[in-house]
């Protein structure tokens, strides 16, 4: 299959390590990317620095969210009538190559 003949334009995976085995799977198809179609992972662990081509990446800042999330719940804890308000976290977007 080539680009136009495959059923969508882009794949998100949650992670590098599922991105990684997908990329590998797609090669072995003769599936390329980013010719054919576009990959990107949400996390910044090593491997996706080792994938040929290297994962584009949408880093979250998990920790940050861990650390807010772990504190609004002991809050939860501490005061039930304690509201959990919406969470924002900064992000950055490192294309293919570039962590």
């Amino acid at each position: 299959m080539k680009k136009g003949e495959l059923p969508w334009d882009a794949l998100i995976c949650s992670g590098s390590l599922c991105a990684s085995g997908l990329l590998s799977g797609l090669n072995s198809r003769g599936i390329s990317v980013p010719r054919d179609i576009s990959l990107i992972s949400f996390d910044r662990y090593p491997v996706s620095d080792l994938t040929d081509p290297p994962l584009s990446v949408m880093d979250l800042n998990l920790k940050e969210l861990g650390d807010r999330s772990c504190r609004a719940l002991l809050a939860r804890i501490d005061d039930p009538g304690y509201v959990i308000q919406l969470m924002v976290s900064a992000s950055s977007l490192y294309p293919g190559g570039t962590l």
